[in-house]
C-alpha cells in the first residue's frame, strides 16, 4: 500500500487499466456516432438535390406545356422527329411529368427498381399502379419520345414489367366481361 493515498499499486494499475478501457469506450462511441452523423447529412444533402432536381424539371415541364414559343423551341430541337405537333410536345411533357412523379417514388434494390417495401399495399403502391395505367395505351409513344431523354435503364425496365402486369390485368377484365 502506498502511505500517502492510501491505496495499493495493483489498485492504482487496474484503475489505469480501467481509465485506458473507458477511453477507447468513449473514442469508438464518439467515431460511430460521426460515422452515422455523416451519413445522415449526406442522405439529407443527396434528398435536398433530388428534391431540387424534381422541382427544376417540374418547372420547365410546365413552362413547356403551357408557351407555345417554346413547344416550336422543343419541335424543331427534338432527337426523335420534328414533325411532333403542338399537341404532341405538350403530351410528352405532360407523361415526363408522371413518369418524373412515378420515377420519385421508387428504390433501387438489388439492380432493380421497386415500390419500397415499407410502401407495399399503401399509398405509392397505388400512385405507381395508376400511373402506370394512364400511361399504358400510349406506351408506344412513350417509349419513342420520352424514355429515350434521360430515363435509367433500371426504370424503363421496372415500366415495361408494370405495363406486362397491367396490360395482363386488362386482358383478365376483358375476359371476365365477355
Amino acid at each position: 500500500m502506498n502511505e500517502s493515498d492510501g491505496f495499493s499499486p495493483e489498485f492504482v494499475e487496474g484503475l489505469r487499466v480501467l481509465v485506458s478501457v473507458a477511453q477507447l469506450i468513449v473514442a469508438a462511441i464518439v467515431g460511430f456516432a460521426a460515422i452515422q452523423f455523416y451519413r445522415w447529412q449526406r442522405a439529407t444533402k443527396d434528398k435536398e438535390s433530388f428534391v431540387n432536381s424534381v422541382t427544376r424539371y417540374h418547372a420547365i415541364n410546365q413552362l413547356v406545356i403551357e408557351n407555345p414559343d417554346i413547344q416550336d423551341i422543343e419541335r424543331k430541337g427534338h432527337f426523335v422527329s420534328s414533325d411532333l405537333s403542338r399537341e404532341e410536345i405538350v403530351k410528352m411533357f405532360y407523361y415526363f411529368e408522371n413518369l418524373n412523379g412515378m420515377g420519385s417514388v421508387l428504390k433501387l434494390k438489388d439492380g432493380k427498381l421497386v415500390v419500397p417495401e415499407s410502401d407495399k399495399g399503401t399509398y405509392h403502391v397505388s400512385v405507381v399502379r395508376n400511373i402506370g395505367r394512364s400511361l399504358y395505351h400510349d406506351r408506344e409513344f412513350i417509349r419513342t419520345h420520352c424514355l429515350l431523354r434521360g430515363y435509367t435503364k433500371n426504370f424503363i425496365t421496372f415500366l415495361d414489367e408494370l405495363w406486362e402486369d397491367i396490360g395482363k390485368e386488362f386482358e383478365q377484365r376483358s375476359d371476365v366481361h365477355r
